[in-house]
């Protein structure tokens, strides 16, 4: 059975959406949390913040999470950025605020059908 959190994970390729300062483009899993916390059923299942990696590493395991596991996958960086899309081939991105609500009521509307 897939939990609600899970909306979150399936919605990482987002991460080009988000402007920052910098110029480059980032979102965290908090910061999706937060966007879907304002439309969730439940929110109080959404994290608040992020687990230190260390500590990651020493509960991981009581969830089935292998060591090696958790080598390949904590403190993975990525930035994307989709200028090039946007000058060269004049793509206007809908907001991901909206895209993550849109996508979790869609799950929701499917997962009770």
């Amino acid at each position: 059975m897939s939990r609600p959190p899970a909306v979150a994970a399936r919605c990482w390729w987002l991460a080009g959406f988000i402007k920052k300062a910098s110029g480059t483009s980032k979102i965290s899993f908090i910061d999706i949390a937060k966007v879907l916390r304002k439309v969730h059923r439940r929110p109080y299942l959404l994290p608040r913040m992020q687990i230190p990696n260390v500590l990651m590493r020493l509960i991981g395991p009581f969830f089935g999470l292998t060591p090696k596991f958790l080598k390949n996958h904590l403190g993975i960086r990525f930035t994307l950025d989709n200028r090039r899309s946007i000058e060269e081939l004049g793509i206007r991105y809908r907001p991901a605020e909206q895209t993550l609500i849109d996508h979790y009521e869609n799950w929701l509307k499917q997962k009770t059908a």
